[in-house]
């Protein structure tokens, strides 16, 4: 009944402070080692939940986290046209979770022009506290503070071929697997919507990417990809995963004064995702076009961007706590953006 509807209000709140170091060695022979740490203290995370006019909060929930991590890689030159990196990092946060990551990376120089990277990696992702803590009084949804990180394990095999002084041919072909997936879920003993670990995925693809930067200042690149992604419970592709993904952007100098301005367009494909319903989202085809200066004044770069240009109407998959299927996203808007550096 629209006469009992209500105004709902979700606000957050964050502070983030970050301390990090890094040092190395540059003088041994072949051989580069690197080392540092990271520091990084959420001191607030809060959240809050109320109906407009309501005299209490639904949710008013206040946290806050730190983690700190160190990390240390050896890049060694077994041969002129041979490199060999490894490296691991290890993170410890102060709610009970760690995790110690390796990547590995063997860079091939075949011949002048040409570069092959068999690359090995494992990652992970730590829930945040929306997964974590989020509530609404029992009304929709519950939080979940024992959410455990996603983990990844991924091969990838780039192949990098430098076509000509200006045109330079990017490929590549990735597996990945991945567990302990942070998914929506309803719990059966109370229909709250909660977080858990409860998804297994792999995924499969490729990409093709041809830059081209020339000697007038026009920069542009064209690219696709392919992804087939499972999910390993149920066998079916992933929700709100496209299977083809096209970019095309070129950047063009303009020749006025101050020079240093540049205009800038960018067309990029979405196909069709998987809704968590079963049904298929709209493929869709956006362009984006920005007027930007790197220096326009010393140390000033400024940028004027259109996004959504042509106006295209298109939708996003929906979650669980949506009573849409797919969501409408922003039609053409505006963006401005300055930066100074001293």
């Amino acid at each position: 009944d629209p006469a009992t509807y209500v105004l709902n209000n979700d606000n957050s709140y964050g502070d983030q402070w970050v301390v990090e170091f890094q040092a190395g060695t540059r003088n041994l022979p072949r051989q580069n080692i690197t080392a540092g740490g990271e520091y990084r203290l959420n001191s607030r995370q809060d959240q809050e939940n109320f109906d407009a006019g309501a005299p209490v909060f639904a949710m008013n929930e206040e946290h806050d986290s730190s983690v700190w991590a160190a990390f240390i890689q050896d890049e060694i030159r077994l041969h002129d046209r041979v490199i060999l990196s490894a490296g691991v990092r290890y993170d410890e946060y102060d709610w009970g979770e760690s995790r110690a990551t390796p990547r590995t990376a063997l860079v091939l120089k075949p011949v002048d022009g040409s570069t092959v990277k068999l690359l090995y990696g494992q990652a992970y992702r730590a829930p945040n506290v929306y997964e974590m803590y989020y509530n609404d009084a029992g009304v929709s949804q519950k939080g979940n503070p024992d959410l455990k990180p996603e983990d990844l394990e991924m091969w990838e095999v780039v192949w990098e071929q430098r076509l000509s002084d200006a045109l330079q041919l990017v490929t590549s072909l990735y597996d990945y697997n991945m567990k302990n997936l942070i998914n929506q879920t309803v719990d059966p003993d109370d229909d709250l919507i909660v977080f858990e670990n409860i998804g297994k995925a792999r995924g499969q693809g490729g990409q093709l990417v041809l830059i081209g930067r020339f000697a007038n200042g026009i920069q542009g690149q064209v690219g696709y990809s392919y992804s087939e992604t499972e999910d390993l419970d149920t066998d079916a592709q992933l929700s709100n995963s496209p299977r083809n993904l096209g970019k095309l952007g070129v950047s063009v100098p303009l020749p006025v004064k101050p020079r240093g301005i540049f205009a800038s367009l960018e067309l990029l494909y979405v196909d069709t995702r998987r809704t968590i319903t079963g049904n298929d989202s709209d493929a869709y085809l956006l362009a984006n076009a920005t007027l930007f200066s790197r220096n326009l004044v010393e140390g000033l770069e400024a940028s004027v961007s259109v996004y959504n240009l042509l106006g295209e109407t298109y939708s996003d998959p929906g979650a669980e706590e949506h009573a849409q299927d797919t969501i409408e996203q922003d039609g053409r808007n505006l963006r401005v953006k300055m930066s100074y550096r001293f």
